[in-house]
């Protein structure tokens, strides 16, 4: 890279006169007075490698994606091959046979060898290698399937390519392969030697080491897929190779947990999919407590404590094949039970999976960790149980598992092993639907996941116990389980593909070759080589690591770790947390030890001592962390149980260090380092990778830096100085003290001038271009816009664009976008003074405050200082505001504020409402089924969702689309039934609120906010739990996050029935017109379970997160009725009469312009037994009443004498009545149940 001589600040010049001018003085002037000049360095959005004299060698910092340019090649090698009419390839003399016969024509092949230039050296290593724009090279996963990407041709290189490849050794380059591509790595350092192949070209001795080059050498590429001709190849390079802090320390809540630790191996678990890490302790009454960590921020956000949820009736099941609605009864678990549960296992959902012992077999429950709510329980109690769907003996855990349905979608299962053997499987709905039997009792037993075919794995000894491992599976695949407890079919049965499972194959394959007896350390589906990976051996001696294959059964590789025992390494509960390794291998550390097992490679690697290790003690059992290649667990740190990852042997690229950007610019132009000083620089907001591409002189590459990170260059005692922005003030400066600008006559004179510069000539809008590295390495852009409210920024419509060569995260790209603009504003007042030569002590970039006679203090920063003749100083600054140079650039919130988030999400949960319509608006006039849905996500980040739905195996149909996800979450306790009725202030009851979020960026969503008396009742503040629809006037938030809401208004919108069928954990969102939209489906569907999920661009997580429910249609049906009232005749009849609601409004009247929605009145009416239950009523179950009408046309009905009397009542008792409005479309309208009571005056 060239750079022109530092023009950013001149040294000492003219006679006894100087100027001090600071690189980039704001952002206002050197982005937008001095207009938009093109960027010194383009981003390549079209990457084109060329073979270009001249052309610039790339400089970077930090890991960055380059273009090749070739820089020396051979002839392209011709291969004549004879393709068959079936496709099939003959060569040599077969070939010429074929052809001349006729059955087969000749093609031609083309093969290329060449090196392409990168970047300047050195590189520390090549991460992933494109051609054109397929993948060629992972470092991280070598075996991806994507690669080549699709069209490419299945020829097997081995021949031509890969052994010709073999690594060179030593400096001459490392070799690598990927697939049908081979090349060798040069790093461009100083001990770089001659490439092997180009000295047998060109002659030993006339090959230059191309040092201080990093290179790629690709030798006998086959150039058939690019048209035979040589493909643009870009890579991304990483310059320097950092080591990882060893330990990380998760933050616990308060108050401390010392004595709230239970050391027991199944009270951890990790959810890798939700992303949370689960303990149990006990507090300080010995209570069970379940504490959560989230893993990506790693501070602890809940405990849960079992007492405090209970008691609660819950669908329970224990005698039937398989569980259906229709065999489920009910279990209460009491307060008593709570210290009893203990934890063994999470569903693919995020729930967690407990189990009560009760002897040798105990019931199981699945529980929602965030509500506490008891979803469903399975299973009896007692010693010895002769049927399987009784109960599970012995239960040794349970993990989550994505099977396949009929037509290959995705079905989440949860599979709970026992200790020897046998596996009961549940659906997603926790009804146990099947299980795998065991050939014999086994022990030693682990399970896994293969693949796509998600089957599972079972390793064991024999009964005996001795000298070597069986290897099962069973593959998960069956109908979809598409039954609720709310239908009335039977489920159809799990059916897996086989009986009982298969054996796979043994290992050792040898009886005794490996010792006499063997003892399981671990083993897991490694996805990278796509192997089961094993390491065991003999108890106390020495460990072996193997690799079956997953079709055959067959050992692939075995090797015996010398030099290792069993006591060196910390086997101290070594798990995966996952049923597979979604890498090449693991990472076993012990002691000073650690052992890199790669079963890509098929190396083992033993190092002993590490730089920058950190141990520690980990307390039980622990979990491998395969993507971090990490341990995690819990230690003392403090005296307090806090929980830690401990990466093995992490080196990976840190972020670039600004400073030493500067200094190395400041060097290539000739300036010492010595006389530079970046201790100043103290930004910590991360650049992943910095670049030039092309000549650019040395001020460009400084003041590009300065804007984005806010500091300051200053020449001063012959030092270039970096500082950053915003510091605080060094000296207040009387107005006084200020030299005289301009004299007036008669009036004071001018000492200070301040100019303003104009709204409509700065940016309303910033928006920043870089390198995306989550988008390989593609132009992104991220945009920060001026808020317009409460008042429009004097309309301005300027929009400032920047550049920047940079790799950076989208959060942080916009993170700059908003300081620009931020301090572009906050820079808009500009400052002139003079000062005596006292103040020569003063230098640009310092921060001074004046303070003037009327009061008022200015604070600016020194951006040009020029002293004249006579010594005095004239000075130009800027306001110097310190929160615009902030590196989050964060702006405060409102309290109580739930901000919208930016970024990627994990999944979110499908929030569907049977409701009826909100607003008279969204009227659906084509008949079909309406109903409200929203996002649940459940972390920070989410910014599209779109929602599906199935019919049991059916495909997905996309029903709507969101950018918004919903503020939603759960109840603390059981929503109680109005105590006033619906549509009436309710004062007495409150609803403790828990939220499902924690959001804290950008765009404002909700504001937990009173509604004032004068404006209230308002649909401001509406909220729909379970199928109920409350208005609320009051929120309250409190201290432990939740909220508590007040003042209610009841079954909205003719919601009333859904108020007395509230349960524990009921969820609940805000509706909000952004967040909560309306969709629709065929009426064929109505009453019909159908699957719902958000998919959100993550390929399992909508399937772990679905939600099953039948439309009823809420929205077609017509409301209750309402003004019932009871007549009682002379004759010893009863009349009852009311008012029909229309479907849309809801007024309780016959006339009026709302619209009916039905072409004819309908009407049944009810007697009841006893008072009307809301939770158990249902119009079709004819227990429930003892009469009912005929279809009625109008409003009103006559009850004869001696019906009541048939029926033991009379018109002097009180009648209880359920009344339906019908629709023609969706049948029963919502119910109203009331009692009519008796009076004497008759009505």
């Amino acid at each position: 890279m060239q750079l022109a001589v530092l023009g950013a600040s001149s040294l000492f010049s003219g006679a006894g006169l100087f100027k001090a001018t600071i690189l980039g003085a704001s952002i206002a002037g050197s982005m937008i007075m001095n207009g938009r000049k093109k960027p010194t360095g383009k981003l390549n959005d079209v990457r084109v490698s060329s073979a270009s004299y001249g052309r610039g060698i790339p400089k970077i910092w930090g890991t960055m994606r380059v273009t090749g340019n070739m820089f020396w090649a051979t002839d392209f090698r011709e291969e004549k091959v004879y393709v068959t009419q079936k496709g099939k390839q003959k060569s040599g003399g077969k070939g010429k046979m074929k052809g001349k016969k006729g059955k087969a024509q000749p093609v031609y092949k083309y093969y290329a060898n060449f090196a392409m230039g990168l970047a300047e050296g050195p590189m520390a290593d090549v991460l992933r290698i494109w051609a054109d724009n397929n993948l060629i090279y992972n470092k991280l996963n070598p075996d991806d399937d994507d690669l080549v990407g699709p069209g490419f041709s299945t020829r097997d290189q081995e021949e031509s390519g890969k052994r010709s490849m073999k690594s060179a050794g030593g400096k001459k380059g490392q070799g690598g392969a990927s697939g049908r591509f081979a090349w060798r790595f040069y790093a461009g350092d100083e001990q770089q030697m001659p490439d092997p192949f180009m000295e047998e070209q060109e002659g030993v001795g006339k090959v230059p080491a191309y040092r201080d080059l990093c290179y790629l050498m690709f030798q006998d590429f086959a150039l058939e897929d690019f048209g035979n001709r040589i493909p643009t190849i870009t890579a991304e390079v990483v310059s320097k190779v950092t080591r990882k802090p060893q330990l990380i320390i998760f933050e616990n809540m308060e108050p401390p947990t010392k004595n709230w630790y239970r050391p027991d191996f199944g009270s951890k678990m990790i959810d890798i999919v939700r992303g949370t890490l689960f303990m149990t302790g006990l507090d300080e009454n010995e209570d069970r407590v379940v504490r959560m960590w989230d893993m990506d921020t790693r501070k602890e956000v809940k405990r849960l404590k079992y007492v405090d949820v209970l008691p609660q009736t819950v669908p329970h099941g224990e005698a039937a094949t398989p569980m259906t609605s229709s065999t489920l009864g009910t279990r209460t678990w009491t307060k008593a039970n709570g210290n009893d549960f203990e934890e063994f296992g999470t569903t693919p959902s995020g729930d967690l999976v407990l189990y009560k012992f009760e002897g040798n077999y105990g019931p199981i429950l699945f529980m929602d960790p965030s509500s506490g709510k008891i979803i469903k329980s399975w299973g009896r109690s007692g010693n010895i149980l002769a049927d399987i769907w009784n109960g599970i003996f012995a239960p040794g855990g349970a993990f989550p598992i994505i099977g396949s349905g009929y037509y290959g979608n995705p079905v989440p299962y949860t599979l709970v092993y026992e200790v020897f053997g046998r596996i009961h499987i549940f659906d997603e709905y926790y009804n146990k639907i099947g299980t795998i039997e065991s050939e014999g009792r086994r022990t030693n037993y682990r399970q896994g996941s293969i693949g796509t075919e998600q089957a599972l794995l079972m390793t064991s000894t024999d009964y005996a116990g001795v000298d070597r491992f069986n290897f099962y599976y069973a593959p998960v695949v069956g109908p979809y389980m598409g039954k609720t407890g709310t239908s009335k079919d039977l489920a159809l049965g799990f059916e897996p593909s086989r009986a009982y499972e298969t054996k796979l194959g043994q290992w050792p394959e040898v009886r005794g070759s490996k010792g006499d007896v063997l003892v399981m350390y671990d083993m897991a589906y490694i996805v990278g080589a796509n192997c089961i990976g094993i390491i065991a051996g003999p108890a106390g001696g020495t460990p072996w690591v193997a690799s079956m294959d997953i079709m055959t059964g067959k050992i692939l590789w075995e090797k015996r770790l010398d030099g290792i025992s069993w006591a060196h390494l910390n086997l101290n509960g070594f798990r995966s947390p996952k049923s597979y390794i979604n890498t090449n291998g693991w990472t076993i550390e012990g002691g000073p030890y650690i052992v890199k097992i790669d079963f890509h490679l098929q190396t083992v690697d033993i190092q002993i001592g590490r730089e920058g290790y950190t141990n520690v003690a980990m307390r039980d059992g622990r979990y491998y962390w395969s993507e971090r290649d990490a341990m995690i667990g819990f230690a003392t740190i403090g005296g307090e149980i806090t929980p830690v990852i401990q990466y093995q042997d992490r080196k990976v690229q840190d972020k670039v260090d600004i400073a030493q950007i500067v200094t190395d610019v400041a060097e290539r132009v000739g300036i010492e380092p010595d006389r530079v000083r970046t201790s100043g620089i103290e930004t910590q907001e991360p650049l992943l990778g910095y670049m030039f591409e092309q000549p650019v002189d040395a001020r460009s590459v400084l003041e590009e830096l300065a804007n984005v990170y806010q500091f300051d260059c200053v020449e001063t005692d012959n030092m270039l100085v970096f500082k950053m922005r915003g510091g605080a003030p060094l000296v207040t400066i009387q107005e006084e003290q200020l030299g005289v600008i301009e004299a007036d006559i008669g009036t004071d004179n001018e000492r200070l001038s301040e100019t303003i510069q104009q709204a409509m000539e700065l940016p309303e809008r910033v928006t920043v271009s870089y390198y995306d590295p989550k988008n390989d390495y593609e132009t992104g852009s991220q945009y920060f816009k001026r808020p317009g409210r409460p008042l429009p920024v004097m309309s301005t419509k300027e929009h400032l664009e920047v550049t920047f060569n940079m790799s950076l995260l989208s959060k942080d790209a916009k993170a700059m976008a908003k300081r620009i603009l931020y301090a572009a504003w906050s820079e808009r007042t500009t400052q002139e003074f003079r000062l005596p030569r006292d103040f020569l002590f003063l230098d640009a970039s310092d921060v001074v405050t004046i303070q003037l006679k009327d009061g008022r203090a200015i604070e600016c920063r020194i951006t040009d200082m020029t002293m004249g003749a006579n010594m005095e100083l004239e000075v130009v600054s800027v306001a110097n505001l310190a929160e615009s140079y902030l590196h989050t650039a964060t702006t405060e919130q409102p309290q109580g504020t739930v901000n919208q988030p930016g970024g990627s999400v994990a999944f979110a949960t499908p929030m569907v409402a049977n409701i009826p319509y909100i607003d008279d608006n969204h009227q659906n006039l084509n008949v079909k089924i309406g109903y409200y849905w929203g996002a649940g996500a459940h972390k920070p980040g989410f910014n599209f969702g779109m929602l599906q739905s199935r019919i049991e195996d059916t495909n997905w149909s996309t029903d709507g689309y969101t950018q918004v996800d919903a503020i939603w979450g759960y109840t603390k306790q059981p929503v109680p039934p109005p105590a006033n009725g619906w549509n009436i202030q309710d004062d007495e009851t409150e609803i403790n609120l828990i939220p499902a979020f924690d959001f804290n960026e950008q765009a404002q969503l909700w504001s937990w906010e009173t509604i004032p008396d004068e404006e209230w009742p308002s649909t401001q503040n509406m909220i729909i739990i379970g199928d109920e629809v409350i208005l609320f006037k009051n929120a309250v938030e409190n201290s432990d996050g939740s909220v508590t809401i007040s003042a209610l208004i009841r079954g909205y919108r003719g919601t009333i029935d859904a108020a007395y069928r509230h349960g524990n954990g009921d969820t609940w969102m805000i509706y909000t017109e952004n967040s909560v939209h309306l969709a629709s489906d065929s009426l064929e569907y109505l009453d019909k379970d159908q699957q719902f999920i958000v998919n959100t661009g993550n390929v399992l997580a909508p399937f772990v997160a679905s939600k099953t429910l039948a439309l009823t249609g809420g929205t077609e049906r017509p409301l209750p009725v309402g003004n019932v009232r009871r007549t009682n005749l002379a004759n010893g009849d009863v009349r009852i009469q009311w008012s029909r609601a229309t479907r849309i409004g809801g007024a309780m009247s016959n006339n009026g312009s709302v619209p009916l929605n039905e072409e004819s009145e309908r009407y049944y009416l009810f007697l009841l037994p006893g008072e009307y239950d809301a939770k158990k009523w249902d119009p079709e179950d004819d227990s429930l009443y003892v009469w009912k009408s005929e279809i009625l046309t109008s409003g009103q009905v006559i009850i004869p004498a001696a019906t009541l009397g048939t029926l033991s009542l009379s018109n002097r008792r009180d009648l209880n009545v359920v009344i339906h409005q019908m629709s023609a479309n969706v049948e029963w309208g919502f119910p109203l149940g009331t009692k009519l009571p008796y009076a004497l005056i008759g009505v």
